[in-house]
């Protein structure tokens, strides 16, 4: 068929280190699917009296980070561990974070009909 390698297994998990300086900081983190990335995207959402959206990447960046560092030095990663990060490990993290935007530069999609 050749969808399958387009599947990712949420229960997959990725052993990396996060260098900051000359600190090695050793994180066990997972992907986040597609629909996780868009839920998370929608909740960040806040619309204005005009029918403006405004993305609250703040609130993004955190709840993605919840989701995909699944072992930490610190433990859980919580929203009261988020609020102490200092920006070096607050930058180092955000660097984790996928864009809230389908990446489609290199994605040739077609839609074909089968008669």
């Amino acid at each position: 068929m050749g969808y399958e390698k387009y599947i990712k297994k949420s229960e997959e998990t990725e052993k990396i280190i996060l260098k900051i300086n000359e600190d090695e900081i050793p994180l066990t983190i997972r992907s986040i699917p597609w629909v996780k990335r868009m839920e998370i995207r929608d909740n960040c959402l806040s619309w204005d009296s005009t029918g403006s959206g405004k993305l609250h990447m703040s609130v993004y960046n955190r709840e993605c980070l919840k989701y995909l560092i699944v072992d930490a030095p610190w433990g859980k990663t919580t929203e009261m561990f988020l609020l102490t990060v200092d920006d070096k490990l607050g930058m180092a993290l955000e660097k984790l974070v996928p864009s809230p935007y389908s990446e489609t530069d290199n994605i040739n999609i077609e839609i074909l009909k089968k008669e």
